[in-house]
């Protein structure tokens, strides 16, 4: 298709959603405006966010800065209801196949950076409710992983802004068979990396953040609810930060390995470091195409390096 004729079909695309009477409507902090009919009809196959083997249509939450182009598995996101309002809190593509999600997607900003409500208590039963989204399709409440703990991919403490959305992240949707010592010792620190710059308002107006592991790359399968589940080798993060009209990503690739060890503050940030790399080389290992709603030419450009400073490493 020509360069002309994709242009004019995402015209045509935004005037159809823009002509929405009654619609879903999302504003992001940089003043992107998506519509679309409340059925979620397909609005064009060819427009961003939405692969050419994709089934999925766009819709106001596939449209947004966040979501990855889709393939072909279940799309869901997760809303609360705040301030009279309804607020997205994450999103998710889930791999019917794998019984685990492809990616989880989400973003820190002016809404929800607050942290006014306290993890679920471990009291909680179920502790990781089935997603209600899901059905006989998901993993039923609990299900346990063969020795392997729940790991989050959107952290409880990446939804402190009110009980509902922090007891969200607790579904079975949302989280993926990871080894204590990675999730106690590795994995939180790029966590708590994440969660101090989406918090910071002088980093960032928005931070996008896309989450998963490898599901084709794995270091076992096990057995979970009587399917096969895989427990992936490698975990990354695909970060996009917005401020003004400046924008900057990064990527992080992490091995799911059991022998790690707690370091001193002083060598976090250059341990971080280490294992960052570009979104289009992110993109090459995942298979997966991130921020695909950008721009094309912002897309190329902040996909295609990164810069360490910007990201205060």
């Amino acid at each position: 298709m020509s360069t002309y004729n994709k242009f004019a079909k995402y015209l045509t695309m935004m005037a159809v959603m823009l002509a929405a009477t009654t619609a879903c409507e999302d504003v992001d902090d940089d003043g992107d405006i998506f519509s679309v009919q409340p059925d979620g009809q397909a609005i064009d196959p060819d427009a961003p966010g939405v692969d050419e083997v994709s089934s999925i249509p766009l819709t106001c939450y596939t449209a947004r800065l966040e979501t990855p182009a889709l393939k072909d598995g279940i799309f869901i996101e997760h809303s609360t209801f705040e301030r009279d309002d309804s607020l997205v809190n994450f999103m998710l593509e889930y791999s019917p196949e794998h019984f685990l999600p492809r990616w989880v997607a989400f973003r820190f900003d002016a809404r929800n950076r607050a942290l006014t409500a306290n993890r679920r208590s471990y009291d909680a039963k179920p502790q990781y409710p089935a997603d209600p989204e899901l059905g006989s399709k998901g993993l039923p409440s609990d299900a346990p992983f063969n020795g392997f703990q729940h790991g989050h991919l959107c952290a409880s403490n990446d939804r402190r802004n009110s009980r509902e959305a922090n007891d969200q992240t607790f579904y079975m949707s949302n989280v993926m068979p990871q080894s204590g010592n990675f999730n106690g010792t590795q994995w939180v620190y790029f966590e708590s990396f994440v969660q101090t710059k989406g918090r910071s308002e002088s980093f960032a107006d928005t931070l996008y953040v896309v989450k998963g592991g490898t599901l084709d790359d794995v270091r076992q399968n096990i057995s979970v609810a009587g399917h096969t589940v895989p427990v992936p080798r490698y975990f990354w993060m695909a970060l996009l930060r917005v401020k003004g009209s400046n924008y900057a990503a990064l990527g992080f690739w992490v091995e799911h390995r059991d022998n790690y060890t707690e370091i001193p503050a002083t060598e976090i940030n250059p341990m971080i470091l280490e294992h960052s790399l570009s979104i289009d080389q992110l993109e090459t290992l995942t298979g997966i195409n991130f921020f695909p709603n950008l721009p094309d030419d912002v897309e190329r450009t902040v996909e295609a390096s990164f810069s360490a400073a910007a990201w205060g490493l």
